[in-house]
């Protein structure tokens, strides 16, 4: 596997980190063509097939088709496309005659500059990472969703997940949007993304802190991550997510598993131990599998799983599934963990 390029970009306000595998193009867009190529009726060269502008920003002496990073066999390659302002590599314009532009290869700690100074982009090498997003809401019992996300996040982080939680007043509607983003910008290709909400639930969707949102709104965000993506969603009414009115607006790729259907609840269950926790008998059955499964498992087989005497009473919340595939790493870690 070939290194990822991590750009930490700053100026102009901008702030944050964006991981690349792949050829892309830098250069000023909107938020709904951010995934295109910015000038129509100028010829893409094919090596940037499936690129990406990731500089959605409007109002900036950025050019559209600004600059370009290409990968050949490992390495990393910054070309300026003849831009207005002009590409800058470690302080030296690539290209100062907007004419005739050639790749400079891309080395650990080089600062790339657009439009002079004004936007810089740090470059670092690192491998590729998984991530996961786990949501807490509130719960009936005060110990439920808390006690969900750290069973999910425990078994994750063994598989080689970077683990992120929004729990109690910081799982706001806008905290699980800009989360989604911060992470989709992190996610390439190659990358696993698991996304996990527990909590209350009602026909039209998730609640946050008393809000709701619906399967249009989280499927929405979803689009912007380029990973494999799971959805796990253990809430009441939660089937809305994979009904016949919401399925078409999954992306593709995506696979969703639902805790019931748009008409049952989901019920909490009470873990046999010495103090009293409760967990979502979704999440319990889902802990039990990963724990057992240590190997790399296509998620879907978990779905299957449930379909036997020892679920029974989950099975009667009829939880829901849409999409094919989903692989779950496999553990890298051997720890006995007491829970």
């Amino acid at each position: 596997m070939a290194n990822v390029l991590l750009l930490k970009i700053s100026g102009l306000g901008l702030e944050g980190k964006i991981a690349i595998s792949n050829s892309v193009q830098m250069g000023r867009s909107t938020q709904e063509r951010w995934h295109r190529w910015a000038v129509q009726d100028r010829e893409q060269p094919p090596e940037f097939a499936g690129l990406e502008a990731f500089l959605p920003i409007d109002g900036m002496n950025v050019s559209r088709n600004h600059a370009a990073i290409t990968q050949r066999e490992g390495e990393y390659f910054l070309v300026d496309l003849n831009s207005l302002n002009g590409t800058y590599l470690n302080g030296q314009d690539v290209n100062p005659h907007r004419r005739n532009p050639q790749p400079f290869l891309l080395r650990e700690g080089d600062r790339i500059s657009l439009n002079g100074e004004e936007i810089n982009l740090d470059v670092k090498f690192t491998q590729f990472m998984n991530y996961a997003l786990l949501v807490a809401g509130s719960g009936d019992h005060p110990t439920s969703p808390d006690n969900n996300i750290e069973l999910i996040g425990q078994e994750l982080t063994k598989r080689g997940y970077v683990v992120q939680t929004l729990t109690g007043e910081q799982a706001t509607k806008q905290a699980v949007r800009d989360s989604i983003r911060e992470l989709s910008n992190l996610t390439v290709p190659e990358s696993h993304f698991f996304f996990s909400y527990y909590g209350h639930g009602n026909t039209l969707g998730i609640k946050l802190n008393g809000q709701i949102m619906n399967p249009r709104e989280l499927y929405k965000e979803l689009q912007k991550v380029r990973a494999q993506t799971a959805v796990i969603i253990e809430a009441c009414h939660s089937g809305i997510f994979v009904n016949a009115e919401n399925a078409d607006r999954i992306p593709e790729g995506v696979l969703v598993l639902t805790a019931s259907a748009a008409d049952r609840g989901a019920v909490e269950t009470r873990l046999l131990q010495d103090e009293p926790e409760y967990v979502g008998r979704f999440t319990k059955a889902l802990v039990e599998y990963l724990r057992t499964n240590r190997e790399e498992f296509n998620l879907k087989e978990f779905y299957r799983s449930m379909h036997d005497n020892t679920h029974h009473t989950l099975l009667l919340q009829e939880p829901g599934m849409h999409g094919t595939t989903y692989t779950i790493p496999r553990a890298t870690t051997m720890l006995n963990l007491k829970y």
